[in-house]
């Protein structure tokens, strides 16, 4: 069971996540909404917009590295689930203590599910992508261990 450790605000938690990743966002509320749970402060849908664009973002960096290699697609594909999985991205997340800066569901209680990191983790490359950051996702991606 993972619980929220640091009950921040935008103002501290923002540059805290900006050093963890590697960038700096232009616009800052693109990278609290990554940080949002379903229903968290206003964010009705939380980060999934966000964790469906990372989702993309990721598959394609991973296609790209496969690409080259001229292997068959099952090999592709099968590279594409393993970097992916909610568990494996769940579990780097919580190596970088990222649960720390998540805000949960205000009926979870401060309690971070596994797949809420995963999402996180998700949104938040989809929100350096949004940001116009195209060029420093590999960078984004390394430093969250993707």
């Amino acid at each position: 069971m993972i619980y929220r450790s640091q009950n921040s605000g935008e103002a501290t938690t923002v540059p805290q996540v900006e050093e963890l990743i590697g960038y700096k966002f232009n616009n800052k509320k693109l990278c609290w909404e990554a940080l949002q749970g379903k229903g968290a402060n206003g964010y009705t849908q939380g980060n999934k917009r966000l964790a469906l664009v990372g989702d993309a973002i990721i598959r394609l960096k991973v296609l790209e590295g496969w690409y080259p290699t001229n292997t068959p697609t099952v090999q592709g594909n099968d590279m594409v689930e393993a970097r992916v999985k909610n568990r494996r991205l769940g579990n780097l997340g919580s190596e970088k203590s990222l649960e720390k800066f998540i805000v949960p569901n205000p009926s979870q209680r401060g309690h971070v599910e596994e797949s809420l990191v995963a999402d996180t983790m998700e949104a938040l490359i989809g929100a350096v992508h949004v940001d116009g950051g195209e060029k420093s996702i590999d960078v984004v991606m390394e430093n969250l261990g993707i």
